[in-house]
């Protein structure tokens, strides 16, 4: 009956390492993800810049055309 014990602990204590591993895998998962996610929208904001954003643009677009 001991040794059944023990076999039964150490079944349980590989379950429970096995769990704790599986729950630090989603948290690096769950933290790329928010990266991805971080950067993806970076990538929007550069792609539609908001008027006067950069106001190099800003002068750029303020001189008037010249017509020959």
């Amino acid at each position: 009956m001991g040794l059944t014990l023990i076999q039964d602990a150490v079944s349980s204590l590989t379950v429970a390492s096995d769990i704790a591993q599986g729950f630090l895998k989603l948290k690096s998962i769950s933290e790329v993800h928010g990266k991805v996610i971080d950067l993806q929208h970076g990538k929007q904001i550069r792609a539609h810049p908001e008027p006067g954003m950069y106001p190099e643009t800003r002068r750029r677009s303020s001189r008037p055309i010249r017509r020959h």
